[in-house]
C-alpha cells in the first residue's frame, strides 16, 4: 500500500514537472482513483521574508608594495649605487619627474631588482627572476595581480613592471644617474 502511494506521488510530481508537449494532437487527461482516502498536501509559504545569502568569495585585493614595505622587505644594494631619492627622470616629452629609484639585492623570487617610487608608491620595478620563478609567483610577492603592463623577456630572465607609463624605459630620455 505504501509503495502504491509513493508511485503514486512520485508520477504527479514528474507530471508537475514536465515541460513535455504531448505528441499528438489530442488532449491527453488521465484520471487517477484511490480506494484510500486521498490525502491533501498545503505548501504554505514563509510568514518572513527568507534571507538569501550569497555565496561568500574571498577575493584577496592585492597592493603593490610601498617603497617602506621594499626597505622593510629587502635588502638595498648600495655598492651599485646609493638609492636616489627624488632622482630626475626627464622624460621623452621634455617633462621632469621626481621619484625615488633604487637598487635592492636579492629577495625570495629575484636576483637582483631595481624600483621606482612616487610619494612613496611603486610605479616601475626591474627584477632578474632566480631559475625556476615564474612571472606569476614574483607578481604575488610584490603584491601585484597579473593585470598590468607585465614583461617578461625569457632570454633574459628579467621582469618589467610598469604601473605608471611615465616610468616605462621607452618614454624616459634622461635617469637620475645620468645628471652631472
Amino acid at each position: 500500500m505504501k509503495k502504491w502511494i509513493f508511485t503514486f506521488m512520485s508520477v504527479m510530481v514528474l507530471a508537475a514537472c514536465s515541460d513535455a508537449v504531448p505528441s499528438t494532437n489530442e488532449d491527453i487527461t488521465k484520471e487517477v482513483t484511490s480506494e484510500t482516502n486521498p490525502t491533501e498536501v498545503t505548501i504554505t509559504e514563509p510568514t518572513e521574508e527568507a534571507e538569501v545569502l550569497e555565496p561568500e568569495t574571498k577575493e584577496s585585493e592585492l597592493t603593490p608594495l610601498t617603497l617602506e614595505d621594499f626597505n622593510n622587505r629587502y635588502e638595498l644594494d648600495t655598492e651599485y649605487s646609493d638609492p636616489y631619492k627624488d632622482g630626475k627622470f626627464e622624460l621623452k616629452d621634455g617633462s621632469i619627474v621626481l621619484a625615488d629609484w633604487y637598487f635592492y639585492l636579492d629577495g625570495e623570487t629575484f636576483e637582483y631588482a631595481s624600483a621606482t617610487f612616487l610619494d612613496g608608491q611603486l610605479v616601475q620595478a626591474q627584477l632578474e627572476l632566480k631559475d625556476g620563478v615564474t612571472k606569476e609567483n614574483v607578481l604575488s610577492e610584490l603584491g601585484l595581480s597579473e593585470v598590468g603592463n607585465y614583461d617578461l623577456n625569457e632570454s633574459t630572465n628579467i621582469v618589467n613592471v610598469i604601473i605608471d607609463e611615465r616610468f616605462e624605459d621607452a618614454n624616459i630620455s634622461r635617469f637620475p644617474n645620468e645628471w652631472d
